[in-house]
């Protein structure tokens, strides 16, 4: 395998794994892999995913393709307007263990939620060219990301964040909820949570949040 092969086979994909690399060659050689890392002719950006350094690396996308997610928490909610700090790391909710992940391009923060929850999200269209880039999480279309909705991902914060259950606990985040977010959609998520103690805290935060937005 040839640098130049390489790039005419995978040069498209925001960004490509070992495994497509085994796909597209019958092998990877893993030293070869090293010795372009280290010329500069490829970037590792975590564990088994590379990219190429001219390519312009969406962190929306990424956030997908280091582990079966979507982007939710604090970092969908400061997308939508929610909340009004700007978050510094991408916050995403997966089935798989709770772990924080840096790469050369940002902090990404993965939370465990149970399958039953891993619901709630929609896909946006990648900032990459649609029809260049493909996502390794769907190389047959193109390019976007999973996001939770407005009312999802105020549940998954809620429902992760047993800090929040105080009237001080709710002005501290300073909450804006849009004309359009629906608390009925939001409480349809309710019917995954079997803890009573956790659903009840969290329909004594919502009740407040709802009235004080005039929801």
């Amino acid at each position: 395998m040839q640098f130049k092969e390489l790039q005419e086979k995978l040069g498209t994909q925001h960004t490509f794994t070992l495994q497509d690399v085994e796909n597209a060659f019958g092998k990877a050689d893993r030293a070869q892999m090293s010795r372009w890392e280290n010329k500069g002719w490829l970037q590792r950006l975590t564990e088994g995913i590379y990219t190429f350094p001219k390519t312009d690396i969406d962190i929306h996308l990424l956030s997908n393709e280091i582990r079966p997610s979507y982007i939710s928490l604090e970092y969908a909610l400061s997308y939508y307007g929610i909340i009004p700090d700007i978050a510094q790391t991408v916050t995403c909710v997966s089935t798989m263990t709770s772990t924080t992940i840096e790469t050369p391009v940002g902090t990404f923060i993965y939370k465990k939620i149970k399958p039953e929850l891993f619901r709630g999200y929609v896909l946006k269209p990648s900032t990459y060219t649609a029809d260049k880039v493909k996502s390794i999480a769907a190389p047959n279309t193109t390019a976007e990301f999973k996001i939770a909705t407005p009312e999802k991902a105020l549940f998954d914060l809620v429902y992760l964040r047993k800090d929040l259950s105080t009237p001080l606990d709710f002005e501290s985040m300073r909450f804006t909820l849009p004309e359009n977010f629906d608390p009925e959609l939001l409480a349809g998520f309710f019917n995954f949570v079997d803890s009573e103690i956790r659903k009840n805290r969290m329909y004594k935060f919502f009740t407040q949040l709802f009235k004080e937005a005039g929801k």
